[in-house]
């Protein structure tokens, strides 16, 4: 009966060290990639659609041209790309402010305008691969159908990269 007393209070005290312990644990720590993805911006090509609450004959669909802006009735060219719809619709609301007594409106995106990328050498599917969104060198070739197994190289694998109008590798 002694022994399992012993036994007893032996495992109480090893539950109680565990359990003063536990509360000195430091709190998990959120690693970069646990963050939220950066909020998308609007590119060319990308196809918005502005709404007006108080307003609908200034309703438009548009796309993004290529130098990045879209034009709009009675406050023309307006710089599109490289903002969040949030922040073409401040700015939107700002301008229309001059001539609407309730500038509410939203800006909502109907199409991203998909970037591509393209994966060749020895892969299962060289070719066209869409970009919706980010996309890594590693997840390009995995969307290429990955590396053939017999005949890939993969220690001698090139990404080139155009910044800025010019060709790196």
């Amino acid at each position: 009966m002694k022994k399992i007393m012993v036994a007893m209070s032996t495992t109480v005290c090893w539950v109680c060290v565990l359990l003063m312990f536990s509360g000195c644990a430091s709190p998990p720590q959120v690693t970069p990639a646990a963050q939220p993805p950066a909020q998308m911006t609007l590119a060319p090509g990308d196809q918005i659609e502005i709404k007006f609450a108080h307003a609908q004959e200034f309703n438009e669909t548009q796309t993004i041209r290529p130098d990045g802006k879209i034009e709009m009735q009675f406050v023309g060219e307006v710089a599109a790309a490289g903002k969040t719809p949030a922040e073409l619709r401040e700015e939107l609301k700002q301008l229309f402010g001059q001539h609407l007594k309730y500038p509410q409106l939203a800006v909502f995106v109907r199409t991203w305008n998909e970037n591509r990328v393209y994966v060749g050498g020895e892969v299962t599917k060289p070719g066209v691969v869409a970009m919706p969104g980010r996309l890594t060198a590693l997840e390009a070739v995995m969307e290429a159908g990955g590396f053939k197994p017999e005949t890939a190289g993969t220690s001698n694998i090139v990404v080139i990269r155009q910044r800025d109008g010019k060709y790196q590798g």
